[in-house]
């Protein structure tokens, strides 16, 4: 069993009562399952991390030196549990498979940007008003190029 079929199992089993927090309204329930779920996301195992989750692009500020750079998830940790616990696991084969193909294809994946930008981006990636990653950045005035991977 992997690391990726426990957080698919463990979805699917929190699936009924995030689904009831939902019918119900109970927000500060559907939110802490959200985090909960999210802080499980960022925690998978990232082996070759860089070269398999890095996207390549770093933010202009970011390549100045002396200037601590942050690693920002394109997809917030909130909205990655959203779109799991959204999923029609019933049409799903393989659950931990596709939970990995996920991760190192949407989830895991990251931007480098600096610390004070990492802050700006906040505000654009709740789940309310986030619509996609690049919106995000663009509405918090961060501008990326491409970056040579070593």
């Amino acid at each position: 069993m992997t690391i990726f079929q426990v957080l698919a199992d463990s979805v699917i089993t929190l699936q009924p009562l995030y689904n009831k927090y939902v019918e119900n309204g109970d927000v500060k329930g559907i939110m802490l399952l959200e985090y909960e779920i999210g802080c499980a996301i960022f925690r998978l195992p990232n082996k070759n991390e860089r070269e398999l989750l890095w996207t390549g692009f770093s933010s202009v500020e970011s390549l100045k030196l002396n200037v601590k750079r942050s690693k920002d998830h394109i997809y917030p940790r909130k909205i990655g549990a959203y779109k799991l616990f959204h999923t029609d696991w019933i049409k799903i084969k393989d659950s931990g498979k596709y939970v990995e193909d996920l991760y190192y294809n949407e989830l895991g994946r990251y931007n480098f940007v600096t610390q004070t930008e990492n802050k700006r981006l906040v505000k654009y990636q709740k789940r309310s008003v986030f619509t996609t990653w690049q919106d995000a950045y663009d509405k918090a005035g961060i501008q990326l190029v491409e970056e040579i991977k070593q």
